[in-house]
């Protein structure tokens, strides 16, 4: 018979063994598709380095002093490998405080630490985003579980680029500014969104898609009333003390690309 009395075809296979064989191929295949291929099963840009920044708000010395550079690092969610941390850059948290007249302002907080931690991972990106290890996707203004041997904390990430853009734009010295902003540096590049209410993502030739922080003259100028999704944007700006970058004049110079 085809099929005998315990199910299985000509005595030695199980119906249940094909099944769970086809249930394993289709999950493979349904992996490779997604991390690997482009809806127009074009094949995905892969990566031998992706780095990316994670932020880790209002924390203590101990937590500081954990983060090493050279350690390995984990997503608290799954357990599965996302990089090496590379740097860590620390400064002191701030808050509001209300004065004793009433005033509120803005003033460090003691024993409080601001971190930016700089990570490199295999990675891949496709049409879905970027994925650390081509599994646990990192995408701009998300939060994230970072574990290490000595560490768990909540973070949130930054921003995220390759290796393969490797050009940097050139500095150029403006008169008139002081400090860090002695140093702005000018590009021109598509304007692909906000990430957060203080934050955009701009994309340029030599750099692809990068984070910028609004500056609080360009916040004041609400972007989103004149910026549309694609438009061509020149920015000007400085690297801050945490090696964020950050937009002190933002133009829009292009209308956005439209489809006829």
């Amino acid at each position: 018979m085809f099929l005998d009395d315990k199910g299985r075809i000509f005595g030695k296979v199980s119906i249940i063994d094909i099944a769970v064989v086809l249930f394993i191929c289709a999950a493979i295949g349904g992996a490779y598709f997604k991390f690997f291929m482009s809806p127009q099963g074009q094949a995905a840009r892969q990566f031998d380095t992706l780095t990316y920044q994670v932020e880790v708000k209002n924390i203590r010395q101990p937590s500081v002093d954990a983060v090493l550079a050279g350690a390995a690092v984990y997503d608290g969610e799954t357990g599965n490998p996302i990089g090496e941390i590379i740097q860590k850059k620390v400064v002191p948290a701030t808050g509001y405080i209300e004065k004793a007249d009433g005033t509120i302002v803005q003033a460090e907080i003691p024993g409080r630490y601001d971190m930016l931690i700089s990570i490199k991972t295999p990675g891949v990106e496709n049409n879905n985003g970027f994925f650390a290890g081509g599994i646990v996707e990192l995408k701009r203004g998300s939060d994230l579980r970072l574990r290490s041997k000595r560490i768990e904390v909540h973070s949130r990430v930054y921003d995220i680029w390759s290796d393969e853009f490797a050009d940097a734009p050139k500095e150029q010295e403006v008169e008139g500014q002081e400090g860090k902003e002695d140093e702005l540096i000018s590009i021109e590049g598509i304007f692909n969104g906000g990430i957060d209410a203080n934050s955009i993502e701009v994309e340029t030739k030599e750099e692809g898609p990068r984070a910028y922080v609004l500056g609080e003259g360009v916040i004041e100028k609400r972007y989103d009333e004149f910026l549309h999704l694609g438009d061509i944007i020149a920015i000007a700006y400085y690297e801050d003390e945490y090696n964020r970058r950050v937009i002190v004049k933002l133009e829009k110079t292009g209308e956005r690309a439209t489809t006829p």
